[in-house]
C-alpha cells in the first residue's frame, strides 16, 4: 500500500498544511536519533495535518498548533508515562505496560483521535521503519492493539473497514471519506 493508493479511497486536500521541508525532516530525525517511515513522508506531503472523517488526525514535525506537532506529542508522551509510571509505582501496581520512546522497544505517537486516542508506531533501535508495527491506545486505557501494517496500509485498512481498532467507536469510517486540513496557522 501506497500514498498513491491511499489518496484513491481519500482525496487529498489542494493545499496541504503543515507539510515539512527537507530541514524540518532532517531535524526531527536528529532529534528522535531515528529515520521515519518513507510513507509517513510521503503521506504528509500529499495530505499534511488534517482530519480524517471528522475523527482522526495524523501529526506532523512541522505543525505549528502543538496538538498536532509530532514532537510536542511526543513530549507530551513522555511526561505522561512518567507521571503514570510514578502513580502505578506509588500504589504497588508494577510499571505501565509499555514505554515510551526513546526506550526501545518504545512507543513514538504519529496521530490521535477527537477522543483522545493515541497511534503510535512502537519502535525498536535498528529496525526499519518501515516495518515498525502500530499501535492504537484508546483514552484512558493501558491496552494497545497492535497491527504489523505501514501507515498508509492502516489508514487504507481502516477505511475499508478491513480493520476496526476496539478504541474507534461505530460510525467511524465515515461511508464517503472526507480530508479536512488543519486550519493554516
Amino acid at each position: 500500500m501506497t500514498v498513491d493508493d491511499l489518496k484513491s479511497l481519500l482525496p487529498p486536500p489542494q493545499a496541504p498544511v503543515a507539510v515539512p521541508t527537507p530541514e524540518q525532516w532532517q531535524e526531527a530525525e536528529r532529534e528522535l536519533g531515528v529515520s521515519l517511515p518513507t510513507d509517513y513522508k510521503a503521506y504528509l506531503a500529499a495530505f499534511g495535518v488534517g482530519r480524517i472523517d471528522d475523527f482522526l488526525w495524523i501529526y506532523s514535525p512541522a505543525a505549528k498548533n502543538q496538538y498536532a506537532n509530532a514532537m510536542k506529542a511526543l513530549s507530551f508522551e513522555q511526561q505522561a508515562a512518567a507521571y503514570l509510571k510514578a502513580r502505578r509505582m506509588e500504589r504497588g501496581a508494577g510499571a505501565p505496560p509499555y514505554e515510551v520512546f526513546p526506550a526501545t522497544p518504545g512507543l513514538l505517537p504519529f496521530g490521535a483521535t477527537d477522543n483522545g486516542d493515541m497511534l503510535y508506531w512502537v519502535v525498536a533501535r535498528g529496525s526499519d521503519p518501515s516495518e515498525w508495527p502500530i499501535a492504537v491506545r484508546a483514552s484512558r486505557e493501558d491496552e494497545l492493539e497492535i497491527f504489523n501494517l505501514s501507515l498508509t496500509a492502516f489508514l487504507a485498512a481502516v477505511l475499508r473497514r478491513q480493520v476496526e481498532p476496539d478504541a474507534f467507536p461505530d460510525g467511524f469510517p465515515a461511508d464517503v471519506h472526507r480530508y479536512e486540513p488543519a486550519r493554516a496557522p
